[in-house]
């Protein structure tokens, strides 16, 4: 009796600070979202959702889809600005799921995030991601490559790419998940960079990606690009025999 009135007082400290740490990492969030011109992936915090630039909910359904189809139990989500498909995996499918992204502002901003509503199974890296840093990592059931190719390309070319895409296939379990900008998105000023074809966008991500040795290429949906002058296409692979 004389121990449980002694750790009354500890709990009700305790409990003092959780709910002043919640109230700062809070207001920590809401400044970087506003001083931010745009988020790219959308914030969930203490329930609310912060909108973003890019389209979210057709390409959520697609991974989901996929989730649940091949049972997936551990995710990496390489490029995942804010964190928010590698955070929904964890919280509605029990996934242990790992974003990496090196843009600190929106690293913070998953980060504070998932701290303030104690997320499970679930966190961002601060990482640069190369073929070599990739070639150290475990491997994952599930791989998200959303929005981060044609980056690769604008810096190490084609041949860079494909070196890129390589090294992350002898990390993927059972899929791929991948989209990519392209040479039709025309107001962005990397688009003269990316490489074309006359057989379509899908005929294009499935050849970089059957060079980087995947197969089982499937497309899932098609959603508008940053600039909305034109889709991309979020296409599904698998790793092929490793």
């Amino acid at each position: 009796m004389a121990l449980m009135s002694l750790l009354s007082p500890l709990k009700n400290l305790k409990a003092h600070f959780t709910n002043r740490s919640k109230r700062l990492l809070k207001k920590a969030v809401c400044q970087l979202i506003h001083s931010k011109k745009y988020i790219y992936e959308p914030v969930l915090i203490d329930g609310k959702l912060y909108s973003a630039k890019r389209e979210w909910r057709e390409r959520w359904a697609c991974i989901e889809h996929e989730i649940i189809h091949y049972e997936i139990k551990s995710l990496l989500d390489i490029g995942c600005a804010e964190g928010f498909f590698a955070r929904l995996a964890a919280e509605k499918h029990n996934v242990f799921s790992i974003g990496i992204e090196f843009n600190n502002k929106r690293l913070w901003l998953g980060e504070l995030s998932r701290m303030h509503d104690d997320v499970a199974n679930f966190a961002i890296i601060k990482a640069l991601m190369t073929p070599e840093s990739i070639a150290s990592l475990p491997r994952f059931e599930m791989v998200i490559l959303l929005s981060v190719l044609h980056h690769v390309i604008r810096q190490s070319g084609p041949t860079g790419a494909i070196d890129f895409l390589s090294s992350i296939r002898l990390i993927t379990g059972k899929r791929l998940i991948f989209e990519m900008g392209t040479s039709e998105e025309t107001m962005n000023n990397w688009a003269e960079l990316m490489p074309t074809g006359n057989k379509g966008q899908f005929e294009l991500l499935k050849s970089l990606l059957q060079e980087a040795g995947f197969q089982d290429v499937r497309q899932l949906a098609s959603t508008p690009g940053i600039m909305r002058d034109a889709d991309r296409l979020i296409v599904s692979a698998a790793p092929g025999i490793l």
